[in-house]
């Protein structure tokens, strides 16, 4: 007997409980990581510092961090959660609740020591 696999859409995924586990969608399948550690969280920040520094003093529009979710694809839907992300002025109109649909103009994801070559490769492409 054939196994049928659920796809998960990005409105389940925005449902699952806050428990600090890292999750995104990829092609509607559920991923799971760890949160990634202190020198990861270091650079995230310095990045994302700086970036936003430069951005707000030019008012190009907003970067943003922590991990946050964009919808990238549809029908089988794509979440991902960059470490880092900027959104040029005027893509976004005011505060958005739960996750953009949209992709950003610039991403900066960290590479962690538990994140593979491929994986990193993969999350350039979508």
């Amino acid at each position: 007997m054939a196994t049928v696999l659920r796809l998960m859409t990005a409105e389940e995924l925005l449902l699952l409980p806050d428990d600090g586990v890292q999750r995104e969608l990829i092609r509607g399948v559920l991923t799971e990581d760890m949160p990634p550690g202190f020198e990861h969280g270091a650079v995230e920040n310095r990045i994302g510092r700086l970036l936003g520094n430069f951005v707000d003093d030019h008012e190009l529009g907003e970067v943003l961090s922590g991990d946050l979710g964009f919808v990238l694809e549809r029908s089988p839907d794509t979440v991902r959660g960059p470490d880092v992300a900027w959104v040029s002025a005027g893509r976004v109109e005011g505060r958005l609740a739960g996750f953009a649909a949209l992709a950003p103009d610039l991403v900066v994801q960290v590479k962690s020591p538990s994140n593979s070559n491929l994986e990193m490769a993969d999350r350039a492409l979508m």
